[in-house]
């Protein structure tokens, strides 16, 4: 990983496609931008997006990581639900 100029003022693009995968990595187990964008090895917030506006491959791959994690939260959510319904009508009192 290259070592990111977090100050101020214009500068070369850091863009390298081993980044663009590592951040993708992170967030597809769940971590998010805030904490990725926190490390000191990653870039800032305002970089991460230039580079989806600016790099295709990057920005559709991303929306897709964004896409199936909030579909797997989703189902989890109603997963989860369910089977709070399902213990209710079993045992007749909520699930704690």
């Amino acid at each position: 990983m290259p070592e990111f100029d977090h100050t101020g003022g214009a500068k070369p693009s850091a863009y390298r496609p081993a980044i663009a995968r590592v951040i993708l990595a992170r967030v597809e187990v769940g971590e998010t931008i805030t904490s990725i964008v926190a490390d000191p090895n990653m870039p800032c917030r305002a970089t991460l997006y230039r580079w989806l506006k600016m790099h295709e491959e990057f920005a559709e791959t991303y929306a897709q990581v964004r896409r199936v994690r909030a579909e797997n939260t989703l189902w989890s959510r109603d997963h989860d639900a369910a089977e709070r319904r399902g213990w209710q009508a079993k045992f007749g009192k909520p699930r704690r």
